[in-house]
């Protein structure tokens, strides 16, 4: 489990190296990286996550209302966070260089709770199982801390103040991940439970994987690149899911 944690913590950060080299303007390798970590975010949603939350359901029906709830909770978390969650780059230079309280609330949020989606797996299955979550996870956050980095260094000249929010923000799926581990060893949830909080978290994956799934460019080269980038993330999402059973 501190493999994970630190893995994902280091992996998070890691777009502090990749911001300073992307030129300026330039961004089409950022959109297919994108393009990619959505289709194997959306992909490993229906593979992986929906059916597994099925098969040990109690009450299919109920996982459906959570599977919507959690939708509709991140399309208003990604109205307060400004599409930072699925990507969205932002060149803000704000002039009084404040950061809106809204995004970093609901990004906080958002990035707490996908860190739960991978304490199931150390209680259920085999670690092997855990990989595909936890890639698809690291490809998703790879470009939100990317998008959250362009909108902290918008909003703050003073770069040790954006660091500083930029490493809490990495650490909090960790914490959620250790959080939700922790609240299971103590029965505090029990598996049951357990299953709507996964549904929760997948109507959330499925919002922001779907945004991004379909969002298109106006550049028919890039949106051409685009599509092929899409159906690579579906074809590794499923010969990964196929590799661990």
């Amino acid at each position: 489990m501190w493999t994970n944690f630190f893995l994902l913590f280091l992996l998070t950060l890691s777009p502090l190296a990749l911001f300073s080299f992307m030129p300026k303007g330039n961004q089409k390798l950022f959109k297919l990286v994108l393009s990619f970590s959505g289709s194997y975010l959306f992909s490993l949603t229906l593979l992986h996550i929906l059916p597994e939350i099925y098969t040990s359901a109690t009450n299919p029906l109920l996982v459906g209302i959570f599977i919507l709830i959690g939708f509709f909770l991140q399309l208003i978390l990604s109205f307060f966070a400004q599409g930072v969650e699925h990507g969205h780059l932002h060149h803000t230079h704000n002039q009084d260089h404040r950061l809106p309280l809204s995004i970093v609330l609901s990004i906080s949020l958002h990035a707490f709770l996908e860190g739960n989606m991978l304490i199931h797996p150390f209680h259920q299955h085999e670690m092997s199982d855990n990989t595909n979550l936890m890639v698809g996870l690291v490809l998703h956050k790879i470009p939100e801390a990317f998008a959250l980095l362009s909108i902290l260094y918008g909003y703050h000249t003073n770069r040790i103040y954006a660091l500083g929010i930029f490493v809490i923000y990495a650490l909090l799926s960790p914490l959620g991940m250790m959080t939700g581990n922790y609240a299971f060893l103590m029965e505090w949830l029990t598996p049951t439970t357990m299953g709507y909080v996964f549904a929760l978290i997948a109507g959330n994956f499925m919002h922001i994987s779907t945004i991004i799934f379909f969002e298109s460019s106006p550049r028919h080269e890039l949106q051409t690149a685009s599509t092929l980038a899409k159906i690579l993330g579906a074809i590794c999402a499923v010969a990964f899911e196929l590799s661990v059973f």
